[in-house]
């Protein structure tokens, strides 16, 4: 058991399809005062792209006072969220959340990147964990292309290569 557990039990919400085929879970993960805290996930199509080919966007969303932030990476967000424990958690969550859309959505390409430029290797952990997620839900890495500070990944369903 951790020293300093993590003080939020985050909770997904039921996905919500949205038109154009896009899919979001938003994350329920807690309050800090005032400020409302939320995980987002988002497989959205690709504009033009076949109905099986999707980007995946997650953040972490701060809201109070009828406004927002938008977080998409550790460097932003560790002001807010300091406890190793918390990240955690929430990381876990954002990951379930991944998989419940694959489950949902069955996306045969999975396209992501970094928000930020330039992220220190600490900061692209959570990248990994995603990458890794998806090489255990059955997808192979076929593209990593940094371009201008930013990293992107091209994931297929392993099989699906050939008929790309």
């Amino acid at each position: 058991m951790s020293p300093h557990p993590s003080r939020f039990k985050p909770h997904i919400r039921h996905p919500i399809a949205i038109g154009d085929g896009e899919h979001v879970c938003i994350i329920d993960v807690g309050s800090i005062g005032a400020m409302r805290v939320e995980a987002e996930v988002i497989f959205s199509r690709f504009p033009g792209g076949l109905p099986d080919e999707f980007e995946l966007v997650f953040s972490i969303a701060c809201r109070s006072g009828g406004s927002e932030v938008i977080y998409f990476d550790g460097r932003q967000s560790k002001h807010v969220l300091p406890n190793r424990q918390d990240r955690t958690a929430i990381m876990t969550a954002i990951c379930d959340a991944v998989r419940l859309l694959i489950s949902i959505t069955s996306p045969r390409l999975l396209a992501f990147m970094t928000y930020s430029p330039d992220l220190p290797d600490k900061a692209l952990v959570k990248y990994r964990h995603v990458i890794a997620l998806l090489e255990e839900s059955g997808y192979c890495r076929v593209k990593e292309t940094l371009m201008y500070g930013r990293l992107s990944w091209t994931m297929e369903r392993d099989g699906d290569q050939a008929s790309a």
